[in-house]
């Protein structure tokens, strides 16, 4: 069976190495940093303001807080799948392509007539793959360029979810603080209140 033969379409049959891909991996990188400020920006709405925030805004952010950190979950599952599937593709490109180029590379020592010797270092491993890369650079540059991007949106994902983690702490401690502020205050009402009213029993004993 030749390449692209099977049921999908053989990805050497989709490379046009006529088009430009020089900037495959600036092209990603700006996919990259509005992945980012996009997922940013979505934390920053979840996030409580800058000023003080009372005991009511604290527990609403906890409230809150869980399903934020199930949609990071679940970000972070679609990510990591992204990160597989494409390490998948380049893997299969390679391998079509390092196939197919060591069939030509072999007509083309047959048909030079090249003893065994020469024939073993033209068809070397590293020979291959420089020559399959060579013929097909901007469709490799284009599937690294996706990779590194891939990768680099799990890496900050997980950033983010750690993050998040670290962010509940922060929550729960304010909260804590804040009610027991409220209770000592609550406290010092009463005997402020109750003193005088003691003091008055006392005189009347």
């Amino acid at each position: 069976m030749t390449i692209g033969e099977s049921e999908k379409m053989d990805p050497l049959d989709t490379v046009n190495e006529n088009e430009n891909d020089a900037n495959a991996f600036n092209e990603e990188e700006t996919k990259l940093v509005n992945f980012i400020n996009k997922r940013l920006a979505l934390m920053e709405e979840n996030l409580i303001p800058d000023e003080l925030p009372t005991l009511e805004k604290l527990n609403m952010a906890l409230l809150s807080w869980t399903s934020t950190n199930a949609a990071l979950g679940s970000l972070y599952s679609r990510i990591k799948y992204r990160v597989e599937e494409a390490v998948s593709e380049k893997k299969t490109f390679e391998a079509q392509a390092y196939v197919q180029i060591k069939a030509e590379m072999m007509a083309e020592a047959d048909a030079k007539g090249m003893k065994s010797g020469d024939k073993k270092a033209f068809l070397a491993t590293k020979e291959i793959e420089y020559a399959a890369r060579s013929k097909y650079k901007n469709a490799f540059a284009r599937m690294e360029a996706k990779v590194a991007k891939a990768e680099s949106q799990r890496s900050f994902v997980e950033r983010l979810c750690q993050g998040w983690a670290g962010y509940q702490f922060i929550l729960t401690t304010l909260s804590k603080n804040l009610q027991a502020d409220a209770n000592a205050n609550a406290m010092d009402y009463y005997a402020a209140n109750r003193t005088p009213l003691l003091a008055e029993q006392a005189l009347q004993i």
